[in-house]
């Protein structure tokens, strides 16, 4: 190892900073590709998971729709198949309809009083408590409320695109919350459904609580799903697809895999398309290796001379790459942990933001790092000894 540090030193590569910040930026584009994929994932997820559950075991049951937000579950079909169905805790049942206020969109969500809890978890009103005895009446999350300027007692016109119609809906209190009611407008069920143009009884989707992974078992079993290798252990997303009289039914990993899955694309291969071109474009690495290869032949020669053989020389201006490459890797990674937090992605007036993928970071850091060290020794320096 001593040996190796004089090396380095006497040959050193002039090209120390290229190397890393290289190495620094490529990293940092690549978290940033994953991240912001990772953060519209969460947030399709994150819509649809109960904040304060019954249970920890639910399933999520919704329909194989043409685009997102149109599913359509009546909550009739799934009493039908819970009736043979023991154990369950409760099921809570919500609308989402996307909404126009001012040219822009946003989610209205219609839930009873009674399972607001469960769907935001702790929260606080500021104004009238959140009741299903107000038709016309809407609840402002606290970041939308912030940024629309409402508050209790004003009065917001929102279009509803699905129920092709104008709604004017008066503020009666707003929701203070962690969870992503702060980007919506809530309202009752009933109403949800008149916004959203839907009959009564008819929802978005509807979240099944279980007592146990048995019972999300026979929950499967009851809407004519095969769990075999599918890994189920604490949830699971149910689409269903009526056709006419038949009906259909998908076990899905997550809500993001079924607005993909229209498109015939699945989460996997839309990350295994990431992490391939991430490769392509860190070919670059290849091209520096050997050029900061290149640049210290002279002094390999030197060396070689000494009495050290080429291949070692070799191996160590390589070595030294692959350090600096991961050093700028990492630097990369400090970076991304200080800046991903100051970037906010607007959604649907959601404000989320780009998630640090580790995974992705070591495969991105490594491939670097490995197109450095093949590049480094593809240059033939010397004579081997």
């Amino acid at each position: 190892m001593a040996r190796a540090l004089i090396v380095w030193r006497v040959i050193g590569l002039g090209h120390e900073s290229v190397l890393a910040t290289a190495s620094t930026l490529f990293v940092v584009a690549a978290l940033a590709t994953a991240g912001v994929i990772e953060s519209l994932y969460g947030l399709s997820e994150e819509m649809v998971t109960p904040s304060s559950g019954l249970s920890r075991y639910y399933v999520v049951i919704t329909s194989y729709s043409v685009a997102p937000f149109t599913s359509v579950v009546r909550e009739s079909f799934v009493k039908d198949r819970l009736a043979g169905v023991g154990n369950v805790v409760d099921v809570v049942y919500e609308v989402l309809a996307p909404v126009l206020v001012n040219g822009s969109v946003y989610i209205l969500r219609g839930v009873d009083p009674a399972d607001l809890g469960v769907v935001a978890g702790d929260y606080s009103v500021i104004g009238r408590d959140f009741t299903s005895n107000c038709f016309g009446c809407v609840w402002v999350g606290e970041s939308l409320a912030r940024e629309l300027g409402l508050g209790p007692n004003d009065t917001v016109v929102v279009h509803s695109p699905l129920a092709s119609s104008d709604f004017v809906l008066r503020v009666k209190g707003v929701l203070v919350t962690d969870s992503v009611l702060r980007y919506e407008f809530v309202t009752n069920a009933l109403m949800g459904e008149a916004v959203r143009g839907m009959g009564q009884g008819t929802y978005s989707f509807a979240v099944i609580f279980v007592d146990s992974p048995e019972s999300l078992s026979r929950v499967a079993e009851a809407f004519n799903i095969s769990l075999v290798g599918k890994g189920l252990l604490e949830r699971a997303l149910l689409a269903i697809r009526f056709a006419g009289h038949r009906i259909r039914p998908y076990f899905l990993e997550s809500l993001s895999d079924l607005y993909l899955s229209r498109f015939g694309l699945s989460r996997d291969l839309l990350t295994s398309l990431l992490i391939a071109t991430m490769a392509v474009l860190g070919l670059g690495f290849y091209v520096l290796g050997q050029a900061v290869t290149s640049y210290a032949t002279e002094k390999i020669t030197l060396l070689h001379g000494l009495g050290l053989s080429t291949r070692y020389l070799r191996v160590c201006v390589a070595g030294l790459g692959v350090l600096l490459t991961a050093f700028g890797g990492a630097a990369g990674l400090v970076i991304a942990h200080a800046l991903f937090p100051r970037i906010g992605l607007v959604v649907l007036g959601y404000v989320t933001h780009p998630v640090i993928d580790y995974s992705f970071f070591l495969a991105s850091d490594g491939i670097a790092s490995l197109l450095v060290a093949a590049g480094s020794v593809s240059v033939r320096v010397g004579e081997n000894g």
